[in-house]
């Protein structure tokens, strides 16, 4: 059963993080509640200094926490500013001593340099964070993030399109058929192995193409020859060492007239697109004009990566 203490850390004694329990240092008062054998919550008045200490228990390996939301921020320093009730929101200590909840609401304190009262839970598995909802709904890029995965939002993008190759065939998944943002991490667990080669890659054609999707399609089309896909993306991105004909070149040529002409194709029209191309570059044949669903073909499904 959850215990509830109330207790005000706020006192200040030389650097402000002492407690009016006797001059132990805050750090050391955290560490008795992560040491308690029984999840309990406690009211803590937070300090600026306070919230400091608690945030680098999200610095090194083995404490992450989603990318900060800009917005999300920006509003909770204004109501830090006009004064911070009581909600009963909570901020959240993990048994290691992790911080799960509440990082937008310590970085507030400190920007509008404000104290706040507020509950605090310590004792909550570590795991527990894939279970929470702080401010706005944890995104994939957030989990990938909290993983510590560099590019989180990107890494997390490119996955999700090689997820819809081989389950949806580049289709819109059906209501409730999507992986969860934990479903979606777990999936690239299997990937990212190889996954990580088609970053640099993908980020080469960052002014033709969305990244992640080309991300995405170097990964799919390195499975089939990794060689080739190497050649065949970054003659896209580059031009470079591409004859007239070369299906990497046309496609090239495609997407700036795209971006020269104002025109934006879709996502799915460039990974379509992209893939006719690979086909005919693997074939040794010339590839013609681009065309993927049209008006007489609406259902066309989505060219298989050979």
């Amino acid at each position: 059963m959850l215990e509830a203490k109330s207790i005000d850390f706020s006192g200040s004694v030389a650097n402000g993080l002492f407690s009016r329990l006797g001059k132990t240092p805050f750090k050391k008062q955290i560490g008795w509640h992560v040491n308690c054998d029984e999840p309990h919550a406690t009211v803590m008045t937070v300090t600026p200094l306070m919230a400091d200490e608690l945030l680098r228990r999200n610095e090194g390996e083995d404490y992450r926490n989603r990318t900060l939301s800009a917005s999300t921020l920006d509003k909770y320093t204004d109501e830090m500013k006009r004064g911070w009730k009581l909600t009963g929101e909570t901020i959240i200590i993990s048994k290691s001593g992790r911080l799960l909840n509440g990082q937008h609401r310590l970085h507030a304190c400190i920007a509008a340099d404000k104290s706040f009262q507020t509950f605090v839970v310590f004792g909550v598995d570590d795991d527990a964070f894939a279970f929470m909802d702080i401010g706005r709904k944890r995104t994939a890029g957030d989990i990938f993030s909290i993983h510590g995965v560099k590019e989180a939002n990107r890494m997390a993008s490119a996955t999700f399109w090689i997820w819809k190759y081989h389950n949806t065939k580049m289709n819109t998944p059906a209501a409730g058929a999507s992986p969860t943002p934990d479903q979606l991490y777990d999936y690239y667990t299997s990937v990212a192995p190889n996954l990580a080669a088609s970053v640099t890659v993908g980020r080469q054609c960052k002014d033709l193409a969305p990244p992640a999707l080309m991300v995405a399609l170097h990964y799919l089309c390195s499975q089939k020859s990794a060689a080739h896909a190497d050649k065949f993306f970054v003659g896209i991105a580059t031009g470079a060492n591409l004859t007239a004909k070369d299906p990497a070149l046309k496609l090239r040529n495609r997407l700036i007239e795209e971006r020269i002409g104002g025109a934006k194709l879709s996502d799915i029209y460039i990974a379509a697109f992209t893939v006719q191309a690979w086909a005919a570059a693997r074939q040794g044949r010339a590839v013609g004009i681009f065309r993927w669903r049209g008006e007489q073909n609406p259902t066309q499904p989505f060219p298989s990566i050979i």
